[in-house]
């Protein structure tokens, strides 16, 4: 089990995480990166991101957080799929927005994870308080190349993606609570 501890408003725990290997290691402020090399897959996860009180982790909650851990592989496959289906979206509205020269370097034209590992780094996983069939929904908070300031942000419940954003779709509690009550 890992070791939470009270952050202020939430609970969180470092860990590591071995499917996020091999990306940019971004454990710098607002996911800001932190080293030349690749991540060995350490990063924060926080507990209930919004929305809850500061007391103790109860028994279901931590199975939830247990849940995470069991499945952050399959977890990560379905992200990475989700990253690489919005990318080319992605990319044409920076384009759009600033021009060929200016977004090639940052945004090149990739079709692989091995060429998505050189542009975005995990940094947080937000488990939220909300699940559906006793599994959290998931938010991932990334670091990328292309935006410094907002990040991205992907929600997902399971293997289903509930949406991709800036970092603040992985923490913001209303998109989940959204997505359970109008799934049921």
């Amino acid at each position: 089990m890992l070791k939470f501890e009270l952050d202020e408003f939430c609970w969180v725990a470092k860990t590591r995480l071995s499917s996020w290997a091999g990306f940019q290691e971004r454990l710098g402020m607002y996911g800001a990166i932190s080293a030349e090399h690749p991540s060995d897959g350490t990063l924060t996860i926080t507990f209930a991101p919004e929305g809850r009180e500061t007391e103790p982790l109860k028994e279901e909650e931590i199975k939830l957080i247990d849940w995470l851990l069991e499945n952050h592989e399959e977890q990560a496959n379905a992200v990475t799929a989700a990253i690489l289906a919005e990318y080319p979206t992605i990319r044409r509205s920076y384009l759009d927005a600033y021009g060929d020269e200016d977004v090639d370097d940052i945004l090149p034209e990739i079709s692989s994870v091995d060429e998505l590992k050189k542009l975005i780094g995990l940094y947080n996983v937000n488990i939220h308080q909300v699940s559906k069939n006793s599994i959290p929904y998931v938010g991932y908070e990334f670091g990328c190349a292309w935006d410094d300031e907002h990040g991205l942000g992907i929600l997902i419940h399971e293997k289903r993606m509930i949406k991709v954003g800036y970092a603040d779709t992985a923490f913001l509690l209303w998109i989940a609570e959204n997505d359970a009550e109008n799934s049921r």
